[in-house]
């Protein structure tokens, strides 16, 4: 009779065991992703902006064409970015290159003389915080680093109507947003997107990044109120800005615009990958703004 008796009240036991156990883990699981989500909040710019420093004696233009000059420009809120400049030809337009959410321009300065070769005059620029120049990256900071840029080149007579804006990856945030503000010639973008949020989703799909981040860089509203021609390249394949992100941003786009789209690339070897067909895409549509 003890025995029989016995194997109902074990069962239940196990049960309310388990069911502790559960319980537990689910509450474990819940406190981990808490911690998760108030890491991301408050280290959020680590995951934004990844730049690396150079020493401020570094020599950035050491085997490069003499024409290149590196200076400095005033940000209007107490810092001095670092630039790389080439005055345009006569009657020459100038590209104002803004580069992406790591390193620093000196990684960029192959892709920048390719530009140079087109015929223009150029200036790369590291934004606050990468390269040379002091501070710290924030949406507001490069925001403002790009407009004292053109700022800087319109005190060289250099207008913003013969200034083309280039936006590489993050950089496509702070294109739109400076060409909404001023009257540029024209703007490349290259892997353009709608919003960093909408990228950090494609990214961290487990975490409610749209309710998390300060810096939003909404190129999508911007976007809307550009008239000036742009072009358009990204890589069919991007697997850090997702295709149908910059497909959605250039549908926004209500002026002149033309796109190249590149079948097979990865985020930061679009031109390597499509070829000739990149640089003569940047011809046309240059030569098209000078007319």
């Amino acid at each position: 009779m003890k025995g029989s008796g016995s194997a109902p009240e074990d069962r239940g036991a196990a049960r309310r065991f388990f069911r502790r156990l559960i319980v537990r883990g689910v509450i474990l699981l819940l406190f981990g992703y808490v911690l998760v989500l108030g890491g991301a909040y408050v280290f959020q710019r680590k995951l934004t902006y990844f730049p690396e420093s150079l020493p401020p004696g570094a020599n950035v233009l050491e085997g490069r064409d003499e024409d290149l000059q590196e200076v400095s420009i005033p940000t209007g809120d107490g810092f001095e970015i670092h630039g790389v400049y080439r005055p345009p030809p006569e009657g020459a337009l100038t590209v104002l290159y803004l580069h992406g959410n790591a390193g620093h321009l000196a990684r960029r300065l192959d892709h920048f003389e390719r530009i140079l070769a087109l015929g223009v005059g150029g200036l790369i620029i590291d934004y606050r915080g990468f390269g040379k120049s002091p501070g710290s990256p924030t949406e507001e900071g490069l925001y403002r680093d790009a407009s004292a840029s053109l700022a800087w080149l319109a005190r060289r007579d250099v207008r913003p109507g013969s200034v083309v804006l280039f936006g590489k990856s993050l950089g496509t945030g702070v294109a739109v947003e400076t060409a909404r503000d001023h009257p540029v010639a024209g703007v490349v973008l290259e892997s353009p997107y709608t919003s960093i949020p909408a990228v950090g989703a494609h990214r961290f799909p487990f975490l409610p990044v749209r309710l998390l981040m300060h810096d939003r860089f909404d190129a999508a509203s911007g976007a809307r109120e550009i008239r000036c021609p742009v072009l358009a390249i990204w890589s069919a394949s991007d697997r850090v800005v997702p295709a149908d992100l910059s497909e959605d941003l250039f549908a926004l786009l209500p002026g002149p615009k033309e796109k190249l789209v590149v079948s097979s690339a990865h985020h930061i070897d679009i031109a390597g990958a499509a070829g000739p067909i990149y640089w003569e895409r940047w011809k046309t549509f240059l030569a098209g703004l000078r007319r």
